[in-house]
């Protein structure tokens, strides 16, 4: 069976001889190898095992987990060079490649992750990209982006069939954190949402706001009853 799942997971060129020492044997042994050999095992083999990571990287033939790692691998190898890669990769048609540009863009210039996560996470079609685009954006509080985590919280593409995707529940808690009362009728709207969660973290950013800390205030009937859906 271990033998079976490594062939799925690697090209059976990857799966190199011990002692081998070709660009793809050097290439295939670096993609199990943890990260800090890898890049060392890459570095030496220089601009050849660059050029077989970025055809792996960027070939609809391959499995996922082999162009994701083969992404990764190059761009931790290339540092600042890999810089031209990455935006190809956050421009890829495929989402996974999507979230690794950023992922990889996040380790080598965090400014310029955070402008590419704020655009993926305001228009990208793929949930898993915009949950990485939060994920990068989670440490910043500034207006802008509190504006977009508000946005997102009733988006479209935040929900299926009326139901809440899991992301609503991360935004609405990355919100709590720190409520504004500028944003109380956006709490008191969260306190009717159909999902039970939202409700819950809307009653403890209302009490926050409201300075209060009795036990019995953070129950959603006590803010519903404040707050009755009539009065938005």
């Amino acid at each position: 069976m271990k033998i079976l799942i490594s062939i799925l997971i690697f090209p059976s060129f990857l799966l190199a001889a011990p002692h081998s020492t070709t660009v793809d044997d050097q290439v295939a042994r670096a993609l199990r190898e943890p990260h800090t050999i890898a890049i060392n095992r890459i570095k030496n083999v220089g601009s050849e095992g660059h050029s077989r990571l970025m055809q792996l990287a960027f070939s609809d033939k391959w499995p996922m987990k082999t162009r994701w790692k083969s992404f990764m691998l190059l761009t931790l190898s290339q540092g600042n060079q890999s810089l031209p890669v990455i935006k190809k990769a956050l421009l890829d048609k495929v989402w996974y490649m999507r979230s690794a540009g950023l992922t990889a863009l996040q380790s080598i210039e965090p400014q310029g992750a955070k402008k590419w996560a704020y655009k993926m996470l305001n228009s990208d079609p793929a949930l898993m990209v915009r949950m990485k685009a939060l994920e990068v954006l989670s440490h910043d509080r500034s207006e802008k982006v509190t504006e977009l985590f508000w946005k997102k919280v009733y988006s479209a593409d935040s929900l299926y069939r009326e139901k809440s995707l899991w992301i609503r529940e991360d935004l609405a808690r990355l919100l709590l954190r720190q409520p504004r009362e500028k944003d109380l009728q956006r709490w008191v709207r969260m306190l009717h949402d159909s999902d039970k969660q939202l409700q819950g973290l809307a009653s403890q950013a209302l009490e926050k706001l409201h300075d209060r800390n009795l036990v019995e205030t953070t129950s959603v009937s006590y803010w519903q009853e404040k707050y009755p859906s009539q009065n938005l």
